[in-house]
């Protein structure tokens, strides 16, 4: 999970988060999201590149897009699933209390580094020496 704080829901500062995620995690090859308006404006946006020149002058492959029915909530239960975790982590840290735009990037940052912490499963042959394989682990690589 990454998560990336915005000062507005436009198209334009959705490109500049997915440029900030890229340039932290890595380029993606496909994305796949609700049909929020933001989201289908970069996916029209990306459509408009000349992904041919891009490649050709670059080593980028272009954003494949891939929305989930609007009918079909469930398409995205498990990423709905970890906003549910993230919007639980907020409301424990926060509370009622009123933070600066530093301060909610920070601790977003936090939660982003717990929530990817958390345990998929373990790797280990002996029953002893378990160790966990995090979401992290792969972030790292």
């Amino acid at each position: 999970m990454h998560l990336e704080l915005v000062t507005s829901i436009s198209t334009e500062c959705f490109i500049q988060a997915l440029r900030r995620f890229t340039a932290r995690r890595g380029r993606t090859s496909i994305v796949y999201s609700n049909k929020e308006t933001n989201f289908v404006g970069v996916s029209a946006g990306l459509k408009k590149v000349d992904w041919e020149k891009v490649v050709s002058q670059e080593t980028l492959n272009p954003i494949t897009w891939k929305f989930i029915p609007p009918t079909a909530t469930w398409c995205g239960r498990w990423w709905e699933q970890l906003i549910h975790s993230v919007k639980n982590l907020i409301v424990r840290v926060f509370g009622q209390a009123s933070v600066n735009y530093e301060e909610l990037l920070t601790i977003l940052c936090d939660i982003d580094a717990i929530i990817n912490c958390r345990p998929l499963t373990y790797i280990s042959l002996e029953f002893e020496d378990l160790l966990p394989l995090t979401p992290s682990i792969f972030l790292q690589i």
